[in-house]
């Protein structure tokens, strides 16, 4: 099922990011995946997800968001994540709206609903009804 990782182990892992990877610019999550060896680094100011191989150290692969990402959490099904962002705000253009992006980790498409707020955060949950 889903494996508990501690704060402790997290901040590590974010430590981690932000030493091995000079082209890590702001990891605003991760998430470790169905692999044991593979992480997804949330890029906020890059609008992406990295896939990053703790075996060999490297990004794998790079998976471009729409929107500036906030926060993401998998789906109970363990192939989606669900990716919550803003339009991004600069001093001169504040935040116009928002989007919910559904990224299927095993072909890398990506689904977005645009919103005209601004999503920070989103959760998941399995509805069995």
């Amino acid at each position: 099922m889903y494996r508990t990782v501690s704060p402790a182990v997290l901040f590590l892992l974010f430590v981690f990011c932000r030493t091995a990877l000079p082209q890590t610019l702001a990891p605003a999550d991760i998430l470790s995946g169905n692999e044991p060896d593979i992480l997804y680094i949330l890029e906020h100011d890059a609008c992406r997800i990295d896939v990053f191989s703790t075996k060999s150290n490297k990004v794998i692969k790079n998976i471009p968001l729409p929107c500036k990402p906030e926060r993401m959490r998998w789906f109970p099904d363990k192939k989606h994540i669900a990716v919550a962002g803003t339009a991004g705000s600069t001093v001169s253009r504040p935040l116009t709206g928002g989007s919910l992006t559904v990224v299927d980790i095993r072909t890398n498409s990506v689904s977005t609903v645009r919103f005209g707020c601004s999503l920070f955060d989103v959760a998941v949950r399995y509805d069995a009804g």
